[in-house]
């Protein structure tokens, strides 16, 4: 499962949890780790829910994540979805 490949910090409650984990996230990152972050809901668009070191992903590559696992993905209701595709 890809969930067990990485170290993983999971913010939970009912606000401020997008603050926290870009203040988390951000830390690490000055610390000299590779940082995933995978947020919702977004503000702007929905690239900005999945991005490493703060950069989010692009839409060509949630496309190619989901053509490559197509069969799995299709069964998965949108946030489960975009979850998968943040932790593959």
């Amino acid at each position: 499962m890809p969930a067990n490949d990485y170290k993983t910090i999971h913010v939970t409650g009912t606000n401020g949890k997008g603050s926290v984990s870009l203040n988390i996230a951000r830390g690490i990152e000055k610390n000299g780790f590779k940082v995933g972050l995978f947020i919702s809901p977004h503000i702007h668009c929905l690239t900005e829910r999945i991005s490493i070191n703060r950069i989010d992903i692009f839409y060509s590559r949630i496309e190619q994540i989901f053509q490559e696992n197509k069969e799995i993905l299709s069964k998965f209701c949108f946030f489960d979805l975009l979850t998968l595709i943040a932790l593959i």
